[in-house]
């Protein structure tokens, strides 16, 4: 981060050991909120809330209702336990980055690291063109208005049984040629099938390409899933 400042007077303050924060996923998760924060009803463009000293968030990770609610940990983990005696299921992460793989939602450290630019990771949408000047926005401009990418990110599905999950940075082929490579992956209960984000050289890019990981077909596909 500090490297990304500049001619401002900015301090970082770390507060991860303070804080903690849990993520509701499903149909029903607003109204459970509802009734445990004592929330008021969100409009459907709102992305934050303060209740009950609690910061809550909508957001667009998955393709079902989705919140995360950041607070003290002590708070969270009392949380934790209300949406659990709730028979509120805790999932695991595994499951979580499955439902936003289906999504197409990009996340730090798996389709999103300090070498790609926004348009290689699904992230058109953050990108402005027209506020003021920034680290890196002549590759930005210079990609919007004068080429394309050499990678997207994409979908596959993916011939594998639930216990063979292909890991990140698998490489996906096209014949003997490195088309791309695995970036998140998990086995979609809804799908029935094994799924990826994956970065992908444009020219392989295609809905409905056929590709390969190791010796299982994939399928290239659009979000969402």
């Amino acid at each position: 981060m500090d490297r990304m400042v500049f001619r401002e007077r900015i301090e970082f303050i770390d507060r991860g050991v303070d804080l903690d924060s849990v993520v509701v996923v499903g149909p029903d998760s607003f109204s459970a909120l509802f009734r445990l924060l004592s929330m008021a009803p969100l409009p459907e463009e709102l992305v934050f809330s303060e209740a009950s000293g609690d910061r809550v968030f909508r957001v667009g990770w998955t393709q079902e209702p989705t919140f995360h609610i950041v607070g003290d940990r002590e708070r969270i983990q009392s949380l934790k336990s209300i949406l659990e005696s709730e028979e509120i299921p805790l999932g695991e992460w595994r499951a979580f980055h499955t439902l936003r793989i289906e999504k197409g939602t990009p996340w730090p450290g798996y389709e999103v690291n300090e070498t790609m630019i926004p348009y290689e990771c699904g992230l058109d949408e953050a990108v402005s063109l027209t506020k003021g000047c920034y680290v890196g926005q002549e590759v930005i401009a210079r990609m919007a208005n004068l080429g394309s990418p050499p990678r997207l990110l994409r979908g596959l599905h993916i011939d594998s049984i639930r216990d063979d999950i292909p890991a990140q940075g698998t490489p996906v082929r096209e014949g003997d040629i490195v088309a791309g490579e695995i970036l998140t992956s998990g086995f979609s209960e809804r799908l029935n099938a094994a799924v990826a984000t994956s970065s992908i050289r444009k020219k392989f890019s295609k809905e409905g390409s056929m590709l390969s990981v190791g010796d299982r077909a994939a399928r290239v596909v659009a979000f969402p899933m």
